[in-house]
């Protein structure tokens, strides 16, 4: 029977490639019709819910020996990254002059976050003690990723001339 944390790998993984596929064969195409800013403004919805991170806090859905340090700062990390992509969605929407500086840094520390947390996670071994919890690193954490990247994707996109 294989261990926890390879059950744990083969699923965010297989989550992360069809995430994958996902957004780049069919959100990306259909992003690419719309404006720049309308497709970001899209692409930051999911990272409105970043908040969700903070549940790492509660006992009953991780295991007690959940290591606390690594819950702390994930709940942390997420909740900022969340005020960030609120900030970003306001400023896109509102047509703010520094809103693609703000997304740029909404994504940078959004996805730095995210892979700090997962290196932690290795670092400390949290497989075994996630409890419900497994449920958000196998699958929201994947999609979490492919939304940074695309959001870096059209970051990077020029704006087409205008005919």
């Amino acid at each position: 029977m294989p261990q926890i944390t390879q059950l744990l790998v083969i699923q965010f993984v297989a989550s992360l490639a069809a995430y994958g596929a996902i957004g780049w064969w069919f959100v990306r195409p259909w992003l690419e019709t719309k404006p720049k800013i309308t497709a970001l403004s899209i692409l930051l919805l999911p990272q409105l819910f970043r908040h969700v991170g903070i549940t790492l806090l509660v006992p009953e859905v991780v295991d007690p020996s959940f290591p606390v340090g690594v819950a702390l700062q994930t709940a942390i990390g997420d909740t900022i990254a969340a005020l960030l992509a609120w900030t970003s969605l306001v400023a896109l929407r509102l047509g703010w002059r520094y809103a693609l500086p703000v997304v740029w840094l909404f994504n940078l520390v959004g996805i730095t976050d995210m892979i700090l947390n997962l290196l932690n996670g290795v670092r400390f071994q949290v497989a075994e003690h996630l409890g419900a919890a497994w449920l958000g690193i196998t699958f929201v954490v994947p999609a979490m990723l492919v939304v940074h990247l695309l959001i870096f994707a059209f970051l990077l996109r020029s704006q087409p001339r205008a005919a």
